[in-house]
Parts: structure tokens; C-alpha cells; sequence
């Protein structure tokens, strides 16, 4: 749906493939007002691309497709984010990279070096590290320049390891924020996570050798 600020004009737009389908699953959108772009992202259908202007035009549809390299690795996008030149579209099958100049895909998965394919959301800290929420293993931290990856989870102090998908801010301060199934939880990235070093704790209750009991365990003792 298309309206202006005062709702006197309403317009909706259909997304249909090259094959006719409509695919009515839009999870996620981008504006790049430089280019006068709206970019929607759905479960089934990939991005489709339109022009702003006084109407929208559609431009093009990104899927997957295996008769190219120059495509998208899954067909569901879970949520985008532009950093620069680059749109990162979260994805069932990695993170996909788009040069929105050059109109190049770069693919990153698990066969790359990357923890987990299942990514939920993405956020750019402005200094070279993107952040990247998973499905069940918890928050990516990306450094782009030395192409690394540092995997955080509950021992390092978050709430879960499970997110939600397009769930993620960052505020006028530079904090991140990241919706999980547990809640929501916020950090600085400029200050490293560190592990918790949660230990549980080891209790014995009895011992036993050919099904025979060995020791028997009673409160903090142990008897033969």
C-alpha cells in the first residue's frame, strides 16, 4: 500500500513474478532515496524492486536462481539493512550482499566461514563490523575488513540464543538492540561481550559398577 501523509490517496500494489504469480508475503522494506528505490523483501518471492516517483514502477525482481551465480541463495528474505553502497539482505540461506551500484550478489554461508545460515536480522556499527542475529545460535559479530567471525551466545551473557526475525535496532547512542524469544536485550559494541563463565554445578547421586551400587550418596557424603 502507497498513501501520502493525509491518507487522500491510496494506491496498492500488486507484486507479481515473471511467471504471474502475486506474492502478498512482504516481511521487510528499504527506501534509498538516493536512487528513488523501494526495496520489499518477501517469504517466497526474493525482492522486487520499484522506482519512486509519483507512481511506483516496478524495476526488477531478485530471486534465487541456479542457472546464475549472480543470485540470490534463498528466496525468503527475513530482513535487510544498507550500509554505504551495500544492501545486506538477511536470508533461510545466509546473508546475501548487493552492490547496489553494480548490481553484483555476494553470497555468505556456512561454507564461507559463517556460524550459522539461519539469519534473522542485521545491523552495521558504522566501524566495520556487522551484527547478525540467528535463528538459534545466537549473535554474529562480522568484522568486514578482516573477514572474521565471532559467535556470541548465553555464555557471553545474552538472554537467548533464539531471535526473531527483523528484530533489531540501533538508537541515537550507538546501542544495539535485538528481540529474542526470552525478550529483548541491548549492548554497546564498543565494548566487547565477554563471556560469563557460567559453570553448573556437578551433583553425584549414587554410583554404580555392573548395575551394583558402588557408593551410596547421602546429603554430602559418600559411603562404600
Amino acid at each position: 500500500i502507497r498513501a501520502n501523509r493525509d491518507l487522500s490517496e491510496v494506491n496498492f500494489i500488486s507484486l507479481t513474478d515473471a511467471e504471474g504469480r502475486q506474492h502478498t508475503d512482504i516481511l521487510c522494506g528499504h527506501i534509498l532515496e538516493d536512487k528513488n528505490e523501494l526495496w520489499l523483501g518477501t517469504i517466497t518471492g526474493g525482492v522486487f524492486v520499484f522506482t519512486v516517483s509519483d507512481s511506483l514502477i516496478f524495476k526488477k525482481q531478485l530471486y534465487k536462481n541456479t542457472n546464475t551465480e549472480n543470485a540470490l541463495t534463498s528466496n525468503g528474505v527475513l530482513d535487510m539493512m544498507r550500509s554505504r553502497d551495500k544492501m545486506y539482505l538477511c536470508m533461510e540461506a545466509g546473508i546475501n550482499i548487493i552492490d547496489v551500484n553494480a548490481n553484483r550478489i555476494i553470497s555468505i554461508q556456512k561454507k564461507n566461514g559463517l556460524p550459522d545460515d539461519r539469519i534473522m536480522s542485521t545491523l552495521s556499527d558504522g566501524k566495520g563490523n556487522i551484527w547478525l542475529s540467528t535463528l538459534s545460535n545466537g549473535l554474529i559479530q562480522w568484522n568486514t575488513s578482516a573477514n572474521t567471525f565471532n559467535s556470541n551466545t548465553v555464555y557471553n551473557g545474552l538472554i537467548s540464543d533464539n531471535h526473531l526475525f527483523g528484530s533489531g535496532m540501533v538508537d541515537p547512542a550507538g546501542n544495539m538492540y535485538f528481540g529474542s524469544e526470552d525478550g529483548v536485550y541491548w549492548f554497546d559494541p564498543d565494548r566487547q561481550i565477554k563471556p560469563t563463565h557460567i559453570i553448573d554445578s556437578i551433583l553425584i547421586s549414587n554410583c554404580y559398577i555392573n548395575g551394583h551400587p558402588f557408593y551410596t550418596v547421602t546429603g554430602d557424603t559418600i559411603k562404600s
